[in-house]
């Protein structure tokens, strides 16, 4: 609670991440996080998310022990905060806004126990990786600058080349 500056209706441990689970965007939008205190907790990171005014819901993500102090947007964090909206508004496709400063829109989709993302990104490194084993062709990968890796959309989203499924 001390390390957002806020008190949530509820919290979840994941393997990587607490999550946060605030009544309102408002409340998302006036976090005062306190980096040090994350930065001291026993995961990866700290979701922060809400129902959105105009989306589905929206998200901040904060990872000072790796670095990241606040994550522009987060592949990662959608894919465990995709689930859980799914389950609580009953619906798989959901549109999410992450609010860090830069901000960013993502679409995301469950597929049974598997999330799929899409959005707008800014390239700064493609290329192929080919995963031995798998017997699957080398897929696209698109690295953004501020992330910790690569992510994509689903096949055939309209308007959007060149997505691909994130392995979730």
């Amino acid at each position: 609670v001390r390390a957002l500056g806020a008190v949530p209706e509820s919290c979840r441990q994941g393997d990587t991440d607490y999550v946060a689970i605030f009544e309102t965007e408002d409340d998302i939008r006036a976090l005062t996080p306190d980096f040090a205190a994350i930065g001291r907790l026993d995961r990866t990171g700290l979701i922060a998310t809400a129902p959105g005014s105009d989306c589905d819901f929206v998200s901040r993500y904060f990872a000072p022990a790796k670095g990241v102090d606040e994550d522009p947007v987060t592949g990662r964090a959608h894919c465990v905060l995709a689930p859980i909206w799914s389950a609580r508004l009953k619906q798989d496709e959901l549109d999410a806004r992450q609010l860090s400063q830069r901000g960013g829109a993502v679409e995301c989709r469950m597929a049974g126990d598997r999330v799929f993302l899409a959005g707008q990104v800014t390239p700064f490194l493609e290329g192929m990786i080919r995963l031995e084993g798998l017997n699957r062709p080398a897929q696209p990968i698109t690295a953004t600058p501020g992330t910790s890796g690569s992510w994509g959309g689903w096949p055939g989203l309209p308007g959007r080349p060149g997505n691909i499924p994130y392995p979730g």
